[in-house]
């Protein structure tokens, strides 16, 4: 891929207005639906056994140690997931907005690692390659873990774009993470503690208030200009008024030109379709 590589994501109206608002979100792969999200190979596996063969104890040990290491060090980073394509995909908007409300964000390579590179911050390109998890073996770096899925999503042609955490934002999002997750009253308290915040009782101390400001439970968002990343934005297909006035006003809002706000063409009308007048 080259920087002038075009690609997409298709988003719903809120997604939307996050990444506007926001910056690009990068998700922890734990939070993925693909239950094969980030595994080994089935080759690596039979490795192991072979290995381990005939000390069934030591081999356990080994194994869960291996598991839990290969979790911590996924945990360690966050990916953001486009579409790499020349136009627009039909099935992708049926996929992602069958009712026509939400745009798709059209973007390039290029753009995303310069507006990031201007923050300070490094990312990984990653164009997902689509293995037989049954007969190939992986090496076990997340960017190789994280850059094969299976042939059962080679509709999505993926580019990734791999961000590691600081040591703070992988405390902030594991802070916001429990608090999510526990159904006690247990609460986060906002008053800054030597530069960042501490949770109540027991809990993860977070030193880069920015931190906190930027995660989520299950990531991080890199504040970055949309003007910046964004070439394009296309509107769903059979797109309703008050969706097409919603784009047109908050893009505006976040300094994009309306020009750069499209019509999908999958709704053009073919030329024969239409009446000619003399």
């Amino acid at each position: 891929m080259d920087d002038s590589t075009k690609i997409w994501r298709y988003l719903d109206i809120s997604k939307f207005i996050a990444l506007l608002s926001r910056g690009i979100h990068f998700t922890r792969p734990n939070a993925f639906c693909d239950n094969w999200e980030g595994a080994w190979g089935v080759k690596n596996v039979i490795r192991f056994r072979e290995e381990y063969f005939g000390r069934p104890e030591e081999g356990a040990t080994e194994w869960n140690a291996r598991v839990a290491e290969k979790r911590r060090r996924l945990n360690k980073v966050g990916l953001s997931c486009w579409h790499r394509s020349k136009c627009e995909s039909a099935a992708l908007w049926e996929f992602y907005m069958p009712k026509g409300q939400g745009v798709a964000v059209q973007s390039t390579v290029g753009r995303i690692t310069t507006a990031i590179a201007a923050i300070d911050r490094t990312i990984e390109v990653i164009e997902v390659a689509y293995a037989d998890f049954l007969s190939e073996e992986l090496a076990p770096e997340p960017s190789i873990l994280l850059s094969h899925k299976r042939p059962e999503f080679q509709h999505e042609s993926e580019v990734r774009f791999l961000l590691r955490f600081t040591e703070d934002e992988e405390k902030a999002i594991d802070m916001l993470e429990q608090v999510y997750d526990e159904t006690d009253t247990r609460w986060i308290s906002l008053s800054p503690v030597n530069g960042g915040l501490v949770r109540s009782g027991p809990g993860i101390g977070v030193m880069d208030r920015t931190a906190v400001d930027r995660a989520t439970p299950v990531g991080v968002h890199l504040r970055i200009p949309a003007a910046s990343i964004i070439e394009k934005i296309y509107l769903a297909p059979k797109v309703g008024q008050p969706t097409r006035y919603a784009v047109l006003d908050v893009a505006e809002k976040y300094g994009l030109d309306r020009q750069s706000i499209c019509v999908s063409s999958i709704d053009m009308i073919a030329p024969d379709r239409l009446k000619f007048f003399p």
